[in-house]
C-alpha cells in the first residue's frame, strides 16, 4: 500500500498465528482479509523489513499510533512493516 488508511486494519489469517510470530506466519500464509470500515478486502501480505519504504511506512504508523516509536526505541532490531496488496 502506498499509505496507511485512517484506521490501521488487522488481518484475519486462515491459519492461527502466535502474537509475536505474525511476520513468520504471514510469510508462510500471505493471503489475508482486511476489514476497513464496512469493506472487506482480500489481500496478499508482504513483510517490508528494511529500506526507505519500510522507514516511511513505520513513520506513518507512528503518527497514527505513537506507542510504536517506543517499541522501536526499546530494541536493536528493526521492527518490520507488513504491506498489503489487493488480490
Amino acid at each position: 500500500m502506498s499509505r496507511l488508511p485512517p484506521q490501521v486494519p488487522a488481518p484475519r489469517h486462515r491459519a492461527p498465528c502466535r502474537r509475536w510470530a505474525a511476520v513468520r506466519c504471514q510469510r508462510a500464509n500471505p493471503e489475508a482479509t482486511l476489514e476497513i470500515g464496512t469493506e472487506t478486502v482480500r489481500v496478499t501480505a508482504t513483510p517490508i523489513t528494511e529500506g526507505p519504504e519500510r522507514d516511511r511506512l513505520y513513520a506513518a504508523m507512528v503518527e497514527v499510533m505513537p506507542g510504536f516509536a517506543e517499541y522501536q526505541e526499546k530494541t536493536d532490531r528493526v521492527i518490520p512493516v507488513v504491506g498489503f496488496t489487493p488480490r
